[in-house]
């Protein structure tokens, strides 16, 4: 149960506990609204990261909103879905293991990120601690991820979307990708034109000092986690490096045995 424990543990630990609870409750960021429109409604509302085909459309920025990625602390915002959900804050929190004490606690809602900063949790041990994101919806009210900190969650490339009662672990492009639809959206059109000209069509039409993210690709999925599972980003990612190693040793152990080279591979 996540429970306070005794009065003398909370005078105990009062002076850093507070300090958390403060320092994390004004870190809450409005993200910029946009238009949708019907293939875009009908994504944001989905329960995958990303319409099917031929629906597909790209929904970074546009419901599913990029974290703000920076070191030492672990970004989450909250997607649109144009429905019911919006309604509904989600609740986060941080429950200390040892004490089954809750140090933290604090609603978001859509299109808000809140940032979780690691010098603020650094008077506690990070492996005895856990982030729950909980749904305050009456009808899907319950956690929807249960979340072991890691050191990993506070390097600067990983950040978590909340998409319509799911929770994703996301990671930021080292290259960002430019969506050249979008340049069409806003008036440069991609026929006949190469991304360079797109691109200085926009800054030249729209005086920007520089392309937006708007623009841009800007994370990638990394993992959509089980509500009824805990999980740990660390361990997650391991899975996927071994997962990375065996399909090429398979990909090697296919080539020197003659598997998938010419007429007798296929």
């Amino acid at each position: 149960m996540r429970s306070l424990v005794s009065d003398q543990f909370k005078v105990a630990n009062y002076t850093k506990t507070f300090a958390l609870k403060t320092a994390l409750t004004t870190v809450l960021t409005k993200l910029p609204k946009v238009l949708t429109g019907e293939i875009q409604r009908y994504g944001c509302a989905a329960d995958t990261w990303a319409p099917p085909q031929p629906f597909y459309i790209l929904l970074e920025d546009l419901c599913v909103y990029t974290p703000r990625f920076r070191n030492r602390e672990f970004p989450i915002t909250v997607s649109t879905t144009y429905g019911d959900q919006d309604l509904h804050d989600y609740e986060i929190s941080i429950f200390h293991k040892p004490t089954n004490q809750t140090l933290f606690t604090q609603k978001v809602r859509k299109r808000e990120q809140l940032s979780l900063k690691l010098s603020l949790l650094e008077a506690f041990d990070l492996s005895e601690m856990v982030l729950y994101v909980s749904n305050t919806n009456p009808i899907a009210r319950g956690d929807i991820a249960t979340i072991e900190l890691t050191d990993e969650m506070f390097t600067a490339p990983y950040g978590g979307v909340i998409k319509n009662n799911m929770f994703y672990f996301v990671r930021k492009l080292e290259q960002p990708i430019f969506q050249r639809i979008r340049g069409d959206e806003f008036g440069c059109p991609l026929v006949n034109r190469t991304e360079a000209q797109q691109k200085s069509c926009l800054i030249t039409q729209h005086q920007y000092n520089e392309i937006p993210d708007y623009f841009y690709k800007n994370m990638e999925q990394v993992a959509q986690l089980n509500p009824m599972q805990p999980a740990s980003l660390s361990e997650i990612l391991r899975q996927q490096e071994e997962e990375r190693l065996r399909i090429r040793a398979q990909i090697l152990q296919d080539a020197i045995s003659g598997q998938g080279w010419g007429p007798g591979g296929l």
